[in-house]
Protein backbone atom coordinates (compact mmCIF):
# COMPACT_ATOMS: atom_id res chain seq x y z
CA UNK A 1 0.00 0.00 0.00
CA UNK A 2 2.76 2.55 -0.85
CA UNK A 3 4.37 3.54 -4.34
CA UNK A 4 5.36 2.32 -6.87
CA UNK A 5 2.24 -0.20 -6.47
CA UNK A 6 -1.13 1.59 -6.41
CA UNK A 7 -2.67 3.01 -3.39
CA UNK A 8 -5.84 2.57 -3.88
CA UNK A 9 -5.59 -1.14 -3.89
CA UNK A 10 -4.90 -1.31 -0.10
CA UNK A 11 -7.49 0.92 0.58
CA UNK A 12 -10.41 -0.80 -1.52
CA UNK A 13 -8.83 -3.62 0.38
CA UNK A 14 -9.00 -2.08 3.82
CA UNK A 15 -12.98 -0.60 2.68
CA UNK A 16 -13.75 -4.56 2.08
CA UNK A 17 -12.86 -5.73 5.60
CA UNK A 18 -14.30 -2.70 6.99
CA UNK A 19 -17.64 -3.05 5.86
CA UNK A 20 -17.59 -6.57 6.16
CA UNK A 21 -17.07 -6.23 9.49
CA UNK A 22 -19.81 -3.57 10.27
CA UNK A 23 -22.13 -5.35 8.89
CA UNK A 24 -22.08 -8.32 10.44
CA UNK A 25 -23.71 -8.81 13.72
CA UNK A 26 -20.84 -9.43 15.63
CA UNK A 27 -19.71 -6.25 14.93
CA UNK A 28 -20.57 -5.17 18.05
CA UNK A 29 -17.82 -7.00 19.80
CA UNK A 30 -15.22 -6.05 18.15
CA UNK A 31 -11.66 -4.52 17.65
CA UNK A 32 -10.24 -3.80 14.39
CA UNK A 33 -6.40 -2.73 14.72
CA UNK A 34 -4.76 -1.65 11.48
CA UNK A 35 -1.50 -0.77 11.28
CA UNK A 36 1.61 -0.79 8.72
CA UNK A 37 4.79 -3.05 8.78
CA UNK A 38 6.89 -0.29 8.09
CA UNK A 39 6.92 3.45 6.53
CA UNK A 40 6.92 2.88 2.91
CA UNK A 41 10.10 4.95 2.14
CA UNK A 42 7.98 8.27 3.35
CA UNK A 43 10.35 10.74 5.77
CA UNK A 44 9.29 11.70 9.39
CA UNK A 45 10.43 14.55 11.02
CA UNK A 46 10.65 13.07 14.38
CA UNK A 47 14.08 11.31 14.99
CA UNK A 48 13.23 7.95 16.44
CA UNK A 49 13.63 6.50 20.15
CA UNK A 50 16.95 5.35 20.87
CA UNK A 51 18.63 3.55 23.77
CA UNK A 52 15.00 0.96 24.27
CA UNK A 53 15.49 -2.18 25.07
CA UNK A 54 15.89 -4.73 22.18
CA UNK A 55 13.48 -7.56 21.85
CA UNK A 56 16.74 -10.14 22.78
CA UNK A 57 20.51 -10.19 22.51
CA UNK A 58 20.94 -10.42 18.51
CA UNK A 59 23.02 -8.21 16.73
CA UNK A 60 22.78 -7.59 12.99
CA UNK A 61 26.19 -6.98 11.03
CA UNK A 62 26.65 -5.94 7.19
CA UNK A 63 29.81 -4.53 4.65
CA UNK A 64 28.96 -0.96 5.01
CA UNK A 65 29.63 -0.35 0.46
CA UNK A 66 31.10 3.14 0.90
CA UNK A 67 33.49 2.37 3.21
CA UNK A 68 33.78 -1.20 3.70
CA UNK A 69 33.56 -1.26 7.31
CA UNK A 70 31.21 -3.38 9.00
CA UNK A 71 28.23 -1.82 10.39
CA UNK A 72 26.28 -3.47 14.18
CA UNK A 73 22.81 -2.93 15.00
CA UNK A 74 21.79 -3.94 18.16
CA UNK A 75 17.90 -2.85 17.91
CA UNK A 76 18.37 -0.21 20.68
CA UNK A 77 16.51 2.21 18.65
CA UNK A 78 13.28 2.41 17.22
CA UNK A 79 12.60 3.27 13.18
CA UNK A 80 10.28 6.18 11.77
CA UNK A 81 6.40 5.98 13.31
CA UNK A 82 3.45 4.40 11.21
CA UNK A 83 -0.20 5.34 11.89
CA UNK A 84 -1.95 2.94 13.68
CA UNK A 85 -6.09 2.80 13.70
CA UNK A 86 -8.41 1.53 16.65
CA UNK A 87 -11.64 0.68 15.24
CA UNK A 88 -14.82 -0.49 17.11
CA UNK A 89 -17.91 0.35 18.84
CA UNK A 90 -15.85 0.36 22.37
CA UNK A 91 -13.14 3.06 21.17
CA UNK A 92 -14.08 7.09 20.76
CA UNK A 93 -14.41 8.61 17.77
CA UNK A 94 -12.28 10.98 16.34
CA UNK A 95 -9.45 10.81 19.05
CA UNK A 96 -5.69 10.97 17.87
CA UNK A 97 -3.12 9.77 20.72
CA UNK A 98 0.49 10.77 20.06
CA UNK A 99 1.80 9.37 23.56
CA UNK A 100 0.40 6.73 25.97
CA UNK A 101 -0.12 6.89 29.06
CA UNK A 102 2.37 4.54 30.89
CA UNK A 103 5.55 3.46 30.42
CA UNK A 104 7.15 6.38 29.06
CA UNK A 105 4.24 6.87 26.56
CA UNK A 106 6.09 5.17 23.81
CA UNK A 107 4.12 2.89 21.25
CA UNK A 108 5.42 0.07 19.29
CA UNK A 109 4.37 -2.48 16.86
CA UNK A 110 5.23 -4.33 20.33
CA UNK A 111 2.08 -2.20 22.20
CA UNK A 112 -0.02 -4.93 20.65
CA UNK A 113 1.92 -7.74 22.04
CA UNK A 114 1.72 -6.59 25.24
CA UNK A 115 -2.23 -5.80 24.87
CA UNK A 116 -3.14 -9.06 24.28
CA UNK A 117 -0.95 -10.46 27.31
CA UNK A 118 -2.30 -7.76 29.45
CA UNK A 119 -5.65 -8.84 28.07
CA UNK A 120 -5.38 -12.77 28.52
CA UNK A 121 -3.29 -12.21 31.74
CA UNK A 122 -0.63 -14.02 30.65
CA UNK A 123 2.31 -14.67 33.38
CA UNK A 124 5.46 -13.15 32.02
CA UNK A 125 6.06 -10.40 28.53
CA UNK A 126 7.72 -12.10 25.82
CA UNK A 127 10.61 -9.59 25.53
CA UNK A 128 12.42 -7.04 27.34
CA UNK A 129 10.61 -4.52 24.52
CA UNK A 130 7.30 -5.88 25.54
CA UNK A 131 7.65 -5.08 28.78
CA UNK A 132 9.24 -1.90 27.77
CA UNK A 133 6.16 -0.94 25.41
CA UNK A 134 3.50 1.90 26.38
CA UNK A 135 -0.25 -0.08 26.57
CA UNK A 136 -3.69 1.47 24.81
CA UNK A 137 -6.07 -0.22 27.00
CA UNK A 138 -7.40 3.32 28.30
CA UNK A 139 -8.28 4.08 24.51
CA UNK A 140 -10.95 0.88 25.18
CA UNK A 141 -14.90 1.94 26.31
CA UNK A 142 -16.43 0.12 29.41
CA UNK A 143 -19.58 0.39 27.13
CA UNK A 144 -19.93 0.45 23.23
CA UNK A 145 -21.12 3.63 20.95
CA UNK A 146 -24.32 3.64 18.97
CA UNK A 147 -24.29 2.42 15.99
CA UNK A 148 -22.55 4.71 13.60
CA UNK A 149 -24.35 6.66 10.62
CA UNK A 150 -21.14 7.36 8.61
CA UNK A 151 -20.89 5.62 4.96
CA UNK A 152 -17.32 4.89 4.35
CA UNK A 153 -16.18 6.58 1.09
CA UNK A 154 -15.30 4.37 -1.68
CA UNK A 155 -11.57 4.78 -2.71
CA UNK A 156 -11.02 6.19 -5.98
CA UNK A 157 -9.38 4.03 -8.89
CA UNK A 158 -5.66 5.37 -10.59
CA UNK A 159 -5.94 6.30 -14.14
CA UNK A 160 -4.16 4.51 -16.94
CA UNK A 161 -1.26 6.85 -16.23
CA UNK A 162 -0.75 6.18 -12.59
CA UNK A 163 -2.67 9.09 -11.47
CA UNK A 164 -5.09 9.54 -8.45
CA UNK A 165 -8.07 11.46 -9.55
CA UNK A 166 -9.05 12.86 -6.34
CA UNK A 167 -8.27 12.15 -2.40
CA UNK A 168 -9.86 9.14 -1.66
CA UNK A 169 -9.73 8.98 2.34
CA UNK A 170 -12.53 6.63 4.22
CA UNK A 171 -14.41 8.15 6.77
CA UNK A 172 -14.05 5.36 9.73
CA UNK A 173 -14.81 5.90 13.58
CA UNK A 174 -11.75 5.62 14.69
CA UNK A 175 -9.44 6.10 17.64
CA UNK A 176 -5.44 6.72 16.57
CA UNK A 177 -2.09 5.99 17.73
CA UNK A 178 1.33 6.64 16.23
CA UNK A 179 3.45 3.63 16.73
CA UNK A 180 7.36 3.21 15.88
CA UNK A 181 7.94 1.09 13.22
CA UNK A 182 10.65 -1.26 12.76
CA UNK A 183 13.74 0.86 11.65
CA UNK A 184 14.75 -1.80 8.74
CA UNK A 185 13.03 -5.11 6.78
CA UNK A 186 15.31 -8.27 6.69
CA UNK A 187 14.80 -11.64 5.60
CA UNK A 188 13.34 -14.88 6.79
CA UNK A 189 14.02 -15.96 10.44
CA UNK A 190 16.97 -18.05 11.12
CA UNK A 191 17.73 -19.71 14.30
CA UNK A 192 20.83 -18.89 16.61
CA UNK A 193 22.27 -19.12 20.17
CA UNK A 194 22.33 -16.19 22.71
CA UNK A 195 24.20 -13.36 22.07
CA UNK A 196 24.99 -14.08 18.45
CA UNK A 197 25.73 -12.04 15.51
CA UNK A 198 23.95 -12.17 12.20
CA UNK A 199 26.18 -11.58 9.46
CA UNK A 200 24.37 -10.18 5.70
CA UNK A 201 21.62 -10.24 5.19
CA UNK A 202 20.51 -13.92 4.03
CA UNK A 203 21.18 -14.82 8.02
CA UNK A 204 19.21 -11.80 9.38
CA UNK A 205 16.28 -12.16 11.57
CA UNK A 206 12.93 -11.06 10.47
CA UNK A 207 12.02 -8.68 13.03
CA UNK A 208 9.17 -7.25 10.35
CA UNK A 209 6.45 -9.38 12.27
CA UNK A 210 3.78 -7.51 13.92
CA UNK A 211 4.01 -7.02 17.66
CA UNK A 212 1.41 -5.46 20.13
CA UNK A 213 -0.26 -4.80 23.16
CA UNK A 214 -4.12 -3.99 25.46
CA UNK A 215 -5.53 -4.72 28.74
CA UNK A 216 -9.28 -4.21 29.70
CA UNK A 217 -12.15 -4.95 32.59
CA UNK A 218 -13.07 -9.17 32.43
CA UNK A 219 -16.10 -8.76 30.54
CA UNK A 220 -14.08 -7.88 27.21
CA UNK A 221 -12.12 -11.01 26.96
CA UNK A 222 -11.07 -11.67 23.14
CA UNK A 223 -12.75 -14.82 22.08
CA UNK A 224 -10.90 -14.79 18.87
CA UNK A 225 -8.17 -13.03 16.44
CA UNK A 226 -7.79 -13.00 12.72
CA UNK A 227 -4.66 -11.49 11.06
CA UNK A 228 -4.64 -10.10 7.37
CA UNK A 229 -1.42 -8.44 5.32
CA UNK A 230 -1.51 -6.95 2.40
CA UNK A 231 1.49 -4.73 0.97
CA UNK A 232 2.84 -3.21 4.17
CA UNK A 233 -1.21 -3.38 5.64
CA UNK A 234 -1.17 -5.55 9.44
CA UNK A 235 -4.79 -6.20 10.24
CA UNK A 236 -5.54 -7.76 13.32
CA UNK A 237 -9.25 -8.40 14.07
CA UNK A 238 -10.51 -9.29 17.77
CA UNK A 239 -14.00 -10.48 19.20
CA UNK A 240 -14.25 -8.67 22.95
Amino acid sequence: MHPPSPISHGEQFVKSIYDALVSSPQWKDTLFILTFDEAGGFGDHVPPPVNVPAGDSYAYQEKVFATGEIATFDFTRLGVRVPTFLISPWVDAGVVEHDGKNNGGVYTHTSIIKFLKNLWNLDADLTPRTAWSATFEHLIRDSPRGPSTTTSASPVQTTAGGKIEQSSAGVLQTSTVHMSGPPTSVPSPQTGTTGQSYNGNKNAPNYNAPQGQYTDSPKNVLNSASTFSFGGLLLLILAI
